[in-house]
């Protein structure tokens, strides 16, 4: 199959959206022509007509990680909302983002997810409200992993308890807390190799509230390099996300921040029963949640 796959690049996007997905497609044996979007919303401008052209393009089948949120042309433009629309062959899009996340998410999905012939999405909640805008065949997908990347290394332990990721102000609390409470840290890391480092050199990582609804994209990466994660516990909407790990068999989940340093304190002090669960997590992701097997379900439609 001749795919024509589209996107982003940058440390915010994910290498299994990426240029890890990119590799998976022709592992699988496809041709991939790959377009990849340097920068975000209106700086996408300069390339708008070399943008236009990759989606005219001959091919089989689209597949556009991040949607129409990620990508100008799709939320702005109506010949190429129109164009895409009206193709021949299938059009498959992965929002990465809930339309809950921000308002200008919302906006950017209400103009664009209509243009596509293949939904899938992030946040299992919102599948009727993506249907309500005009969104067709509408999916859950869960995240995913490039098991290449993602793995155990022999690296030494630098941190007993970490947390990854920004710390936007909804999680100050949070990170004051557990830093108080357990000596936590809060390190970027700039490239891919460096992140997976990250996770592998800490014993516990935490995972704080997200503005991103349900697992973000790091729950899976986290478990597939055989690391405990703590993450809060989801709520009853999320019935589908609640049956991929089992808490304190794949997963642990604490409700609040005093359950979490309670918990965070225990499993570092019961090292036998931490691994014993990072062995289970990591088996978890290897059977059900690589990319390969993802990328398989995106492109059968």
């Amino acid at each position: 199959m001749k795919i024509n796959f589209i996107c982003r690049k940058g440390a915010a996007f994910p290498w299994s959206m990426g240029q890890g997905m990119e590799n998976a497609l022709k592992e699988l044996g496809h041709e991939v022509n790959t377009f990849i979007a340097e920068k975000d919303s209106v700086r996408q401008i300069p390339l708008y007509d070399k943008f236009f052209e990759f989606i005219k393009s001959p091919c089989d089948l689209i597949l556009v990680m991040g949607g129409g949120d990620k990508y100008y042309p799709f939320y702005t433009d109506c010949s190429v909302r129109e164009y895409v629309k009206n193709m021949k062959v299938p059009t498959v899009t992965y929002l990465m983002e809930s339309m809950k996340t921000r308002t200008i998410t919302r906006m950017r999905y209400e103009k664009s997810v209509s243009i596509w012939s293949h939904v899938w999405t992030v946040d299992e909640t919102e599948i009727e409200d993506l249907k309500n805008v005009g969104g067709k065949n509408v999916k859950y997908a869960p995240g995913w992993i490039d098991e290449n990347i993602f793995k155990p290394k022999n690296v030494p332990i630098k941190y007993d308890t970490q947390f990854i990721g920004w710390l936007h102000d909804h999680r100050l609390p949070y990170m004051e807390y557990f830093r108080k409470g357990l000596g936590t840290v809060n390190n970027k890391y700039e490239t891919v190799e460096d992140y997976v480092r990250g996770i592998n050199e800490t014993k516990i990582l935490i995972a704080f509230p997200s503005v991103f609804t349900g697992f973000t994209q790091r729950v899976t990466e986290t478990l597939a390099c055989g690391k405990l994660l703590l993450h809060p516990t989801l709520s009853e909407g999320f019935k589908k996300s609640k049956e991929l790990f089992k808490d304190r068999e794949n997963i642990v989940f604490y409700k609040t921040m005093e359950e979490g340093v309670a918990l965070a304190k225990y499993y570092l002090e019961h090292e036998e029963e931490r691994k014993q669960i990072e062995l289970n997590a990591r088996k978890e992701i290897l059977n059900k949640h690589t990319i390969k097997a993802r990328v398989k379900e995106f492109i059968m439609v």
